[in-house]
């Protein structure tokens, strides 16, 4: 009975469908349509047409219209083979009709671009949407639904070949017009996505990043999964691009998720998300989870026929065999080139640049097999290909002359490879801006070149050539940047450095020390002095919108600082919100850089030479410039042998003297762990460990008193006043030592405002960690308090009786000299206390310190103990009620977490403060970028405005800590000593009592 019932519809519907008018018809046929009943919407269709046919005549406009309607509908459901017919049939109805250029004739074409974008012919596809777009907008008006149609199919269309200026500009034109009639629409969402991948492609990521974002909330209005999906793909795209393996995870994750909401197989998607992961593993170095997750897409795109995915496809063969290449796997990698190139020829054409690409690619894998011959062949093969203009050609040229250049030189054919370098420069100069990448890459392959042909001459000047041409290009644009992405920038350039100090040390006393040095001194703490400039600008600027913009920038990182100390199981719960305060920040950057332009772009290009340090020292002074460089430049080279580069400055001369430490290896592992485990003994650290780290340039130092010192590398994890000589003197004993962020800290003004500051200070010490117990005063069970992250099983930090007694010591020296003073201890000892201050003289702070080690690579949660990649995230001290935190204990909110990042810390307004100093351990601890410093804790107070900060380098006693600082408060405060004469004088009168170890762990910085 169910099942006659169900057919009865089908028999009355199959009745009343014939007999009926042209009007009745058109009425079924709409409805259907309407309900997405597109295969009975058909069957009235084609009745439309014959009735049409019969009533009007075969020219006539309700004809006509019944026709594209049918072939609408057959669009729809893809029946290729009547739309084909279909077309043909229109093309000869609007020709008999004289309607070539009537809307009917733009429509026809605008279904015929259709038909051939999914034949896959693109190039035919563009010219049939492109004469539609002309039509439309002439007969019917760039507004009309059809001219907007067009504008959305012809759009990517234009991304395919490459033309994205042309498809930004109807992008624009859509979005435009959906906001005016339609806002919040699918067609709105999905071309701002498009401009993302534009910006993503044209390598603008902030950009692309805020219309990703854009885009991803009107789908999520729209409830769009498919394309939902697309956007956490474009935006692990841009993670990819940054080198944010954090965030690709959360991206690879989401994407899952998804998937897991929609309903069906989805193998295309799961293809997608299965390349996506390989692309992670490929980031985190995981060779055989990449090469599997890659086959894995790959099997899944073929068991559902790859043409129904031609662009996963192609997307993933292509990186397939880009990742075979890197890992080794040549020959695999070949066979996958070759099946990328095959299948991007039905869309692109025969010679398109993926194609190229992929033969490109395929040369490189057969010269690294030793086939150069037939790689050199397969280039000169595709040479002329490039000839063909399109958009794109001058890229995909560069792209072919790079890689013949490198082929020649993998088959030591080191003239060609020259030729072919000396061409990729001058084409590069003639096709693209002066400060290019490209430009870049072309210098950078001329100075490559030279090393492998070991022609060090000319390798000095290329190189040189190569390094101004980077500082210019730095110089323009990096003040814009956030911080990360300058770091990341003077990155490349301290490369560079790098490599014009390992050329010199192949033709010593060739090379000017001086020109070297002015290279190091551009790049040394730049990224952090802009900054430090920047913020002290503003907050004394009288720009409010500066100012606005600063503090709404100040908020977004105490957010993601509060977010990212929350529980792990919680943290995902806001990685999106993390993503949008990222992007937000960055925004707000710009913004502050854009309205501040000229000081900016001041600071960036402020003149800091040599001679003008020279200039400043005394005759007993002395500078020494420390850079951290790899001597392993070319294939003769054995190893990765790190080297340091010592510049040595002294009053008035010409040229600073230039030495080179080979065993930049030995300090970095058995000389430190040596100097380590002596001064935990309770000893001097070895002979060995001066030798290593100071006994070659001791000799240079002849009647200097004076030492202002710029280190790098592992010179931030020593103290080197703890190094003893061989006389048996100490250096603290022989030498002032004085360490500064860079050396460009010598040339800024004297603050005279420090001398007619009001005399505060803020004190903090033993705080109450454990807010569910009273504050206890027992200590370790060896009778020994640490300032260290002393913790069981269940994170529990000891108190700190010693910490009290200290700032209440300091407390009354202050007080003496007429300081007014704040001390906060116990549960008044919190986090939001901390960050209520002002720019006291003196902040004193004792408490437990921490620095987290770097996050292993294969974890999957953002767990801030274990896989927080932001070092100023890992670099923290403790107050109160940290304890409760770190065992996921609820906290009042008035008080914070009471775990206080150096990322807080930074935002703190310390401009005016003298002195910071931090009592406890490993607060001078951090990650350690060349020619940048350390991030963690120092950097933070630094540019958080503290003119002087006192740290740790090693878990500091207690009772010990008490002692060291109480003698430094003296000597300043009683004795008026200055900052750094009482800091010396300190370990000078300790180390008669103290061990190395206990004297030694406290470094001075600033000046």
């Amino acid at each position: 009975m169910q099942k006659t019932l169900f057919i009865l519809p089908l028999v009355f519907w199959g009745y009343f469908s014939f007999g009926q008018t042209y009007e009745e018809a058109v009425n079924s046929r709409d409805s259907l349509f309407n309900l997405k009943n597109y295969t009975g919407a058909i069957s009235y269709a084609e009745q439309v047409c014959k009735l049409a046919l019969e009533r009007f005549g075969d020219t006539s406009n309700n004809h006509i219209a019944a026709q594209q309607t049918l072939l609408r509908l057959w669009d729809i459901t893809s029946q290729i083979d009547s739309l084909e017919h279909g077309l043909a049939s229109l093309d000869l109805l609007i020709k008999k009709a004289g309607k070539e250029t009537s809307e009917a004739s733009a429509y026809y074409y605008f279904r015929k671009g259709r038909f051939l974008n999914k034949k896959g012919q693109t190039e035919t596809s563009k010219d049939a949407f492109e004469r539609a777009l002309l039509l439309s907008d002439q007969v019917l008006g760039i507004d009309h639904v059809l001219s907007i149609s067009i504008a959305i199919d012809l759009a990517p269309v234009y991304h395919l070949k490459g033309s994205y200026q042309q498809e930004k500009n109807l992008l624009l034109r859509v979005i435009s017009h959906e906001e005016s009639t339609n806002p919040g629409s699918f067609n709105q969402a999905r071309c701002i996505y498009s401009l993302g991948i534009i910006a993503y492609e044209t390598n603008l990521l902030d950009q692309a990043n805020a219309n990703f974002f854009k885009a991803k909330q009107l789908f999520e209005h729209l409830n769009s999964k498919n394309a939902l999906f697309a956007i956490q793909d474009a935006l692990f795209n841009v993670a990819e691009l940054q080198g944010d393996f954090v965030r690709m995870l959360v991206y690879v994750d989401s994407m899952e998720l998804i998937l897991k909401s929609m309903s069906g197989a989805q193998t295309a998607l799961n293809a997608r998300l299965s390349i996506k992961r390989a692309q992670t593993y490929f980031q985190l170095g995981e060779s055989v989870k990449c090469l599997a997750a890659f086959v894995e897409a790959k099997t899944l795109l073929e068991s559902i026929d790859a043409t129904r995915s031609p662009d996963y496809f192609r997307d993933c063969i292509f990186n397939y065999a880009a990742a075979l290449n890197y890992y080794q796997k040549y020959e695999d990698a070949i066979v996958n080139y070759q099946l990328a190139a095959q299948s991007s020829v039905p869309v692109f054409g025969p010679d398109n640049n993926l194609c190229l690409d992929c033969k490109r690619g395929e040369a490189e894998c057969l010269a690294k097999l030793g086939q150069v011959d037939r790689a050199m062949r397969i280039l000169k093969e595709n040479q002329g290909k490039y000839a063909i203009e399109k958009d794109g050609y001058a890229q995909a040229y560069f792209n072919f002359l790079l890689s013949c250049s490198i082929v020649g030189s993998l088959g030591e054919d080191y003239e060609l490879s020259r030729t072919m370098s000396d061409d990729l420069l001058e084409f590069a100069l003639k096709n693209f801006g002066e400060t290019s990448k490209n430009i870049q890459t072309a210098k950078a392959q001329k100075v490559w070149v030279d090393i492998e042909r070991q022609d060090w001459e000319n390798a000095a000047k290329d190189i040189q050539n190569d390094i101004e041409t980077t500082t210019l290009f730095i110089k323009n644009g990096l003040f814009i940047l956030p911080e990360r992405e300058q770091i990341s920038l003077l990155g490349q350039l301290a490369y560079k450095v790098n490599r014009q100090i390992a050329i010199a040390q192949k033709q010593p006393n060739r090379e000017s020390p001086r020109k070297i040095y002015e290279h190091v001194l551009f790049r040394k703490g730049l990224a952090f002095s802009l900054s430090k400039k920047a913020k002290s600008k503003i907050l004394n600027s009288t720009d409010s919108l500066s100012i606005q913009l600063f503090q709404q920038w100040k908020s977004d990182q105490e957010e993601l600082s509060r977010i990212v100390t929350l529980p792990p199981n919680k943290v995902q719960q806001y990685f999106l919100k993390m993503d949008s305060l990222r992007i937000e920040s960055t925004q707000l950057e710009k913004a502050i850089a854009l309205r501040n332009y000229y000081f900016m772009v001041a600071s960036v290009n402020s003149n800091i030479t040599y001679s003008k340090l020279s200039a400043l020292l005394k005759p007993n002074e002395v500078m020494v410039d420390i850079f951290r460089f790899s001597q392993k430049i070319s294939k003769i080279d054995q190893g990765n042998r790190v080297g340091y580069a010592i510049f040595i400055i002294k009053p008035d001369s010409p040229e600073p003297q230039m030495l080179i430490l080979e065993n930049g290896n030995d300090l970095n592992s058995f000389l430190i762990e040596q100097y380590q485990t002596d001064l935990r003994r309770g000893v001097a650290p070895s002979h060995d460990v001066y030798a290593g780290f100071w006994g070659k340039i001791d000799p240079y130092l002849k009647g200097v008193k004076t030492i202002y010192l710029a280190p790098d590398g592992i010179f931030h994890k020593i103290n080197l006043n703890t190094l003893r000589r061989t006389d048996g003197k100490y250096l603290s004993e022989v030498y002032d030592i004085r360490v500064l962020q860079s050396m460009e800290e010598l040339l800024i003004p004297p603050n005279d405002s420090l001398s007619h500051s009001e005399k505060t200070a803020v004190l903090v010490g033993n705080p109450r960690f454990d807010f569910s117990s009273p504050l206890a005063i027992t200590v370790n069970p060896e009778g020994v308090s640490w300032r260290a992250f002393l913790s069981d099983s269940t994170f529990s930090l000891l108190p700190l009786p010693a910490s009290e007694m200290e700032i209440i010591e300091m407390s009354k020296l202050l007080k003496r000299q007429g300081y007014q003073t704040r001390i906060w201890i116990d549960t008044a000892a919190t986090e939001v206390q901390i960050k209520s201050i002002t720019s006291p003289r003196v902040l004193h702070l004792a408490t437990h310190g921490h620095f987290l080690v770097s996050p292993k690579r294969e974890h999957l949660l953002f767990d801030r103990r274990e896989t927080v990649d932001n070092p100023m995230l890992r670099s923290m001290l403790f107050f109160a009620g940290a304890t409760n935190t770190l065992r996921e204990q609820p906290l009042p909110p008035a008080i914070g977490d009471g775990v206080f990042t150096a990322y807080e810390a930074a935002n703190l307004n310390l401009e005016g403060t003298e002195l910071v100093v931090l009592s406890a351990c490993n607060t001078g601890l951090g990650k350690i970028e060349n020619g940048e410093g350390v991030f963690g804790m120092q950097r933070a107070f630094r540019y958080a405005g503290a003119h002087y900060i006192v740290m740790s380098l090693w878990e500091v006693e207690d009772q010990a800590t008490r002692e060291f600082m109480t003698t430094f408060y003296r000597h300043w405060l009683e004795d008026k000593k200055t900052i750094p004469d009482s800091f010396r004088q300190t370990q000078l009168d300790l180390m008669k009592t103290q061990t190395p170890f206990q004297w030694g762990a406290f470094v001075l910085m600033g000046n």
